[in-house]
């Protein structure tokens, strides 16, 4: 696994996540499972029940064998 995806999400005034889109994809059944977890993640609230949106990008690098 290689690449970066990159993720567009908004947080409620109560944390939670909602909106999560894909922006830049590394592959779709990896695009998925990350979307998937970051859905039932928990954020503090943002100032004055505000929704605040966020663009995350995620590096996957393979791992080194020795």
């Amino acid at each position: 696994l290689k690449g970066k995806l990159v993720l567009q999400w908004d947080i409620l005034g109560s944390g939670e996540v909602t909106n999560v889109k894909v922006k830049e994809s590394v592959d779709p059944v990896v695009d998925k499972c990350v979307a998937d977890k970051l859905a039932k993640w928990k954020f503090p609230a943002p100032p004055n029940s505000m929704v605040a949106n966020v663009s995350y990008p995620f590096q996957f690098t393979p791992a080194t064998t020795k």
